[in-house]
């Protein structure tokens, strides 16, 4: 009877033990996210690639407003572009959020990621050219309802613009759906 006790509660606390690790092993970003996103200056269409189990790649069009900082700051600065992004991100607390039961579905956590975006001014008659390049970023995404989600990240990178290298804040507010 004692070995069969034993043998049970071994048995038992191998089960336990290890099928909390496959439920961690099973959590990773998803394969592939297309949605929609609007935010203070703009709208995007974008698309996350999973590369590994917490990374993804992001790709993005939109068109954005741009307030470009000077002495002189008028609202004569403000200029329509088109953006195309490209982002890898990391998403570091799926499993912590998976483990809390809280939702990650369409890769709801926080994440870093290193933001490069190319910008076209309005402005091209002059040949003004707007780039962005290496902005590390910080962000977390929430899911309102199951095809909604809130989007908040704040970096500061390196800006290139007809010849002259600036450090710059890139806040970002969006909301977005997920098709």
């Amino acid at each position: 009877m004692n070995k069969f006790i034993l043998l049970l509660l071994f048995y038992l606390f191998y089960s336990i033990t290890f099928s909390q690790k496959k439920s961690s092993e099973k959590v990773s970003v998803e394969k592939s996210i297309l949605s929609i996103q609007t935010g203070y200056f703009g709208t995007w269409i974008n698309h996350e690639l999973k590369f590994r189990k917490k990374f993804a790649l992001r790709t993005e069009l939109g068109t954005e407003y741009r307030l470009k900082f000077a002495i002189k700051q008028s609202f004569d600065s403000l200029k329509n572009q088109v953006s195309i992004f490209l982002e890898p991100k990391y998403y570091f607390n799926l499993i912590k959020r998976e483990s809390k039961n809280k939702n990650i579905k369409n890769n709801a956590a926080n994440y870093i990621s290193l933001r490069t975006n190319f910008n076209i001014l309005n402005n091209l008659e002059n040949g003004e050219i707007y780039f962005h390049t290496l902005t590390p970023t910080y962000g977390i995404r929430r899911n309102i309802t199951s095809h909604f989600n809130l989007e908040l990240s704040f970096g500061y990178g390196i800006s290139y613009s007809n010849s002259l290298i600036t450090l710059e804040a890139m806040p970002s507010f969006r909301v977005g759906y997920v098709f």
